[in-house]
């Protein structure tokens, strides 16, 4: 049987999932990262650490450390560039395994909570949106597959952490929803890729279930029996620009990919779901 070996590129709440997952199949990992820390994290899954160096990266080599998994979890920088792309061009070039690029469903735009698939046009109405659009164009000239991801929850990453600091407050815009995946699916999915591949393939990640941020709260302080945050009308706050962008569209992310042709059952189908599992496991 062929060696298998992954290569994941940063290891922030998704890519040590990640690393913990393929682990568990019995596939040998390199784990790559600018945070020191975040490298320490790799010692329990025996993965090798790499550190985010240019030099040591550029002689860094795929084929020979039969890498046949490549992912990146890496959001463009500052200026809108791949810092990925910036050093390893050249190597996914001649790279022939198996590649994903984790993306985001600003690519969309949306207005109304319109439905949106794969299918569906991109007109992002963001910064954000516009240069994970280009970059995603830039991957997929490689034969990546995209991973346009929904708002990711999950443990250590769910309003429990937020619901016992009395600064959380909660943001009331009318007919706005807010899409969401489980962390334990996206993992899943992003694996049942691997194992089902095709090149340059776009999939959105989401339950499905969007709802507003102030259900999504209302269920988390009914398990944990906590109080509901302060409530405020959109127009009550002064925003960042970038917090401003989160509340501009509005849409109904669902994918024929999941549905049509991986015929995915979702661990967590929904928030309630999902919120439930998270704190079941905190207690």
């Amino acid at each position: 049987m062929e060696t298998q070996n992954a290569l994941v590129i940063g290891i922030g709440y998704v890519g040590i999932r990640l690393v913990e997952k393929i682990n568990s199949l019995g596939i040998k990992v390199f784990g790559l990262s600018r945070n020191e820390k975040s490298l320490e994290k790799l010692e329990k899954y025996d993965a090798h650490k790499i550190y985010w160096d240019e030099k040591s990266l550029l002689n860094f080599s795929l084929v020979d450390n039969k890498i046949n998994f490549v992912l990146s979890t890496v959001p463009p920088n500052s200026i809108g560039n791949d810092p990925v792309l910036n050093i390893f061009n050249k190597k996914l070039s001649q790279y022939k395994g198996w590649l994903g690029y984790i993306s985001s469903t600003s690519v969309y735009g949306g207005e109304n909570n319109q439905i949106i698939d794969e299918s569906s046009e991109c007109l992002p109405q963001t910064s954000r949106g516009i240069t994970r659009l280009k970059v995603e164009k830039a991957w997929l000239n490689f034969g990546s597959e995209i991973f346009r991801v929904a708002g990711i929850y999950g443990d250590k990453r769910s309003p429990f952490e937020k619901l016992p600091d009395k600064k959380t407050y909660l943001v009331d815009k009318e007919n706005h929803v807010f899409n969401r995946i489980h962390i334990e699916d996206l993992v899943e999915i992003i694996i049942k890729s691997y194992t089902n591949p095709r090149p340059q393939r776009i999939i959105n990640i989401s339950d499905g279930n969007p709802c507003n941020q102030i259900e999504f709260y209302r269920e988390a302080c009914r398990i944990s029996n906590s109080k509901m945050p302060k409530i405020y009308k959109i127009n009550e706050i002064k925003m960042s620009d970038k917090q401003k962008s989160f509340w501009l569209s509005s849409k109904h992310i669902v994918s024929s990919i999941l549905k049509n042709e991986f015929n995915y059952k979702f661990i967590h189908p929904n928030y309630k779901s999902g919120l439930k599992a998270i704190w079941k496991m905190k207690n």
